[in-house]
């Protein structure tokens, strides 16, 4: 895609390559929503792999209109847990191994979960690490500094070495099957979630909805 910093441009100067490089052709907003865009105009043209460069904020506008093109996310954020530290060589590598589309599917992508916030049946908003439900009457830079304001968490995964919030899965010992999409973690009680994940607004509240199974695994 385009950018203010001239990236793109450069990256094909001077390259001798079989394929035809180009930036795509739209306008740049300067606001998260030219990555949601771009990858809105990839997947119409049925690439086989965008290639995300940033954190967990850049590829969550990116999933929310990508579809089911694969993604390859490299970190380069301030948050990293959805995207990987990798190589730039290798990176390139399995893109464009993913562009022959000569592979088993399966053995080659991973499908990762992610959490879905709706009101009144429409899709508001996804996340792909975490939701935080605080009490916190301003929004601010929507960090959180009070963990007394803390409500409800909803995590996609749980590693004690991750940045965030789903760190405390794995502080709190939390080992997901492979059939588990998620951890819910509610006054002080720790849950274990299969099947979709899905939130729902309603009067300014959030609950918990569509899940086909809650496993308690701790209390206190």
């Amino acid at each position: 895609m385009p950018d203010s910093f001239g990236i793109g441009l450069r990256a094909m100067e001077d390259i001798d390559v079989s394929v035809e490089a180009r930036l795509l052709d739209m306008q740049l907003q300067r606001t998260a929503d030219d990555s949601q865009q771009a990858a809105e105009i990839m997947a119409g043209l049925d690439v086989a792999c965008i290639i995300t460069l940033g954190g967990d904020g850049t590829n969550r506008v990116v999933a929310k209109a990508c579809g089911d093109t694969a993604l390859l996310p490299i970190s380069t954020g301030t948050n990293n847990v959805f995207p990987f530290m990798i190589e730039g060589t290798l990176a390139g590598l399995a893109a464009g191994f993913l562009a022959t589309k000569d592979y088993p599917g399966r053995q080659t992508l991973r499908q990762m979960p992610r959490l879905e916030i709706y009101r009144n049946d429409a899709l508001l908003d996804i996340a792909l690490i975490d939701i935080v439900v605080t009490d916190d009457a301003y929004v601010g830079a929507k960090a959180v500094w009070e963990v007394d304001s803390l409500k409800e968490i909803f995590l996609s995964r749980t590693s004690s070495s991750n940045i965030g919030f789903s760190s405390l899965g794995g502080i709190l010992g939390v080992t997901p099957s492979e059939d588990s999409k998620g951890t819910h973690i509610l006054d002080h009680a720790l849950f274990l979630l299969s099947g979709a994940v899905k939130l729902v607004v309603s009067n300014n509240s959030i609950a918990a909805s569509a899940f086909t199974e809650l496993s308690v695994i701790s209390s206190s």
